[in-house]
Parts: structure tokens; C-alpha cells; sequence
């Protein structure tokens, strides 16, 4: 998964905290996408989708999509999943988020 944030403070091993808020993902067909699960529960509301996901490394077990509502998403089914770079938050092991490189977001 690609950020456009200032990693330079990290240490190469520390560990982060990935964050993207569940209408900036976008499901791709892409073998090599970064977010890919298991559908456990997907539910519709009107003209969108909420896709609760199990994807290894997701706080509390579940990572949340909300994605169109066709074509129609199905529990059990396998999604693979992308973010725009400027879309993807960075926090440090202290949960302070690192410091965006691309422009304001509208």
C-alpha cells in the first residue's frame, strides 16, 4: 500500500498503523493489490455497500469498504482492494501520523 507521507523519521523495523477511511478504497482485479480478504459480511445501503473484510493485520479483525452497491458483493467472496496514495494515513508507534508529501486534500 502506497502513502504519500514523509516516512523519513521511521526506523526501517518500527512498526506503523495504516489507516484509510472505508469510501477511498476501490475494489481492482489487480493479482497484486496491496488489501486483499475475505468477505464476511457485506451489507447494502441503498446505492452503496459496506464489505466487512478479514484481512491479516486488520485492528479488531475486520477492515470496513464501502464500496458501490452493483455489481452486487457477496459474503464468502474473495475482494482485493486499492487507495489513492494522498487517501492513505501513516501513524508511528507513538500514533502520531506522519506528515503528508502531496498537496491539501479536496
Amino acid at each position: 500500500l502506497r502513502a504519500a507521507v514523509n516516512g523519513t523519521r521511521l526506523r526501517v523495523d518500527e512498526r506503523v498503523t495504516i489507516g484509510v477511511r472505508p469510501e477511498h478504497l476501490h475494489p481492482t482485479v489487480d493479482p497484486e493489490a496491496p488489501l486483499r480478504g475475505i468477505v464476511a459480511v457485506a451489507e447494502r445501503v441503498g446505492e452503496a455497500c459496506y464489505a466487512y473484510l478479514e484481512i491479516a493485520g486488520a485492528r479488531d479483525g475486520l477492515f470496513v469498504a464501502r464500496l458501490d452497491a452493483e455489481p452486487p458483493i457477496r459474503a464468502g467472496a474473495e475482494l482485493r482492494l486499492v487507495a489513492p496514495p494522498e487517501r492513505v494515513h501513516v501513524f508511528d508507534a507513538a500514533d502520531d501520523a506522519l506528515e503528508r508529501t502531496a498537496g491539501p486534500l479536496t
